[in-house]
């Protein structure tokens, strides 16, 4: 759903690169290196100036002209050990869903909120988790399942 939004906000005009610039900590008027002004000469006849707001500028008039993608998304599940295709599903795209969602996670990595519990069925993610170790949630997991074990053997 985030790809969707970054190709509509490109497509319809919306994609803000000063703040994308700002974000990343990039000078959009630093000049590219020889080769990359060389490879983009050979490819974009239409840029004047060899730097990223100029590029930008190329790539947001392009996508202009593609228009905005449509609500009904395609997701598919492959298998990352050797590419194969485990399913797919059609979803539809929602905005509000996807805004909630950012800012569920954003808030967590500005340190604005706490981590949240995980369903009991989805504990086996911290298998594979690195703060595993240090999560007061599954720490609370285990006592109440030695306290659980305990009253069992009484």
């Amino acid at each position: 759903m985030l790809y969707k939004k970054l190709f509509d906000e490109l497509a319809e005009g919306k994609f803000d690169d000063v703040m994308m610039f700002k974000t990343l900590d990039l000078n959009p008027i630093l000049e590219f290196s020889k080769e990359l002004t060389d490879f983009i000469k050979l490819n974009l006849k239409e840029i004047r100036e060899f730097n990223l707001k100029s590029l930008m500028n190329i790539v947001i008039d392009r996508f202009r002209k593609v228009g905005k993608s449509y609500d009904i998304l395609e997701v598919h599940y492959i298998l990352q050990e050797n590419r194969s295709n485990l399913n797919f599903k059609y979803t539809n795209y929602d905005e509000n869903k996807l805004t909630k969602y950012l800012y569920n996670t954003t808030t967590y990595w500005k340190g604005n909120r706490n981590p949240e519990d995980v369903p009991i069925e989805e504990a086996w993610k911290c298998q594979i988790c690195e703060f595993a170790d240090d999560c007061d949630w599954r720490k609370k997991k285990i006592i109440e399942l030695q306290r659980s074990k305990r009253s069992l053997n009484k």
